[in-house]
């Protein structure tokens, strides 16, 4: 009597751990896997990056910003500064590049720079 208490305890106990590993398998496979940036997005990014860098440097007029992005980006990217948007774009994706550029007087400038793609 006393062995067949232990074997059913022991049943039970086979049996949860069978059905916790079971949804344990059924939430990791449920998890969605976030796709890796191509080559082009790569190249966006870095070009992004890169013109920020440059401004930060030469201080540019929001004319000279505008036409630097054009040029870069084919007109495919929006150009914000301080929240003020002053170029557009659209596309179904699109990647973002912010920074902080300090002017000659440091006043500080919000720039982000957002890229449409395809």
């Amino acid at each position: 009597m006393q062995n067949q208490r232990n074997l059913n305890k022991g049943f039970v106990f086979t049996f949860e751990t069978i059905i916790a590993l079971l949804l344990f398998a059924l939430m990791l496979f449920s998890i969605t896997v976030q796709k890796n940036p191509n080559l082009e997005e790569l190249i966006i990014m870095q070009q992004s990056n890169d013109l920020l860098r440059v401004w930060s440097q030469i201080y540019p007029t929001n004319e000279e910003m505008i036409s630097d992005t054009n040029l870069i980006f084919q007109n495919k990217a929006m150009l914000k500064i301080n929240e003020l948007e002053l170029t557009n774009c659209s596309g179904t994706n699109k990647i973002a590049t912010e920074g902080v550029i300090l002017d000659q007087l440091l006043n500080e400038n919000k720039i982000t720079i957002i890229v449409c793609y395809e």
